[in-house]
């Protein structure tokens, strides 16, 4: 079974890594009542976008949202999104898997909405929420998985008066929200030692924070371009 996660994760990977998805991310997982925090790499693709239509994305190379006409407030009120996330955590302290590294790989899909998509000027916030799997894997303990909610995060960015052009991807994006682990975790799940062996009751929460780029501006011109 650890293979297999393994093959998902590296396909997930491969693609991002040859597509070109529309957010390059680096997030953080608070500490989660035991090992943590968890940093690394978050990557994220539109899949669709609802505007003044629904549009598809034509590929995850192409995942940028098309303009709107001139006329309308907004190029984009929401869109279903595909999120991967690949953390990682090491316990100097030796207390949970014996030292080794810790992984943590979420792969969610999610929606977000504009919260200001009618003004070009101050739609600077979306409201983000998804779900999915998580795979917590390491050296020092078996792999093992479940499922993760997310059920509100909030994205800070510039208005669409400003991402519209292509230099807007220099810009970084903020994220901030909650991650919550339904079933929680059994003591023996990290391989803890000492006071740190005890069960992480279900229904655990973690703070999340993302710090990234969103390259659509860029992505949206080189299409344009051709």
């Amino acid at each position: 079974m650890r293979r297999l996660y393994v093959s998902v994760v590296l396909g997930v990977c491969l693609q991002a890594a040859f597509a070109e998805p529309a957010h390059a991310w680096f997030g953080w997982f608070d500490r989660l009542s035991g090992p943590g925090p968890f940093k690394g790499l978050q990557l994220e693709a539109r899949l669709v976008c609802f505007g003044p239509s629904v549009q598809f994305t034509s590929t995850v190379v192409e995942s940028a949202c098309p303009d709107p006409p001139e006329d309308t407030p907004a190029k984009r009120r929401a869109s279903i999104n595909l999120e991967f996330r690949s953390l990682h955590y090491t316990d100097e302290s030796r207390q949970y898997a014996g030292g080794h590294e810790i992984g943590l790989t979420t792969i969610e899909p999610t929606f977000a909405w504009s919260v200001l998509s009618g003004s070009r000027k101050y739609d600077v916030v979306d409201v983000v929420t998804g779900g999915g799997m998580y795979w917590f894997s390491s050296e020092g303990f078996d792999s093992f998985h479940g499922l993760i909610v997310e059920p509100a995060r909030f994205d800070l960015h510039a208005p669409w008066i400003v991402r519209r052009h292509a230099w807007a991807a220099l810009i970084p994006v903020y994220r901030i929200g909650w991650a919550w682990f339904p079933a929680g975790f059994p003591a023996d799940a990290f391989a803890a030692t000492g006071t740190a062996a005890h069960r992480i009751e279900g229904g655990h929460t973690s703070f999340t924070q993302g710090l990234f780029v969103d390259l659509e501006p860029l992505v949206r011109q080189l299409r344009d371009s051709k």
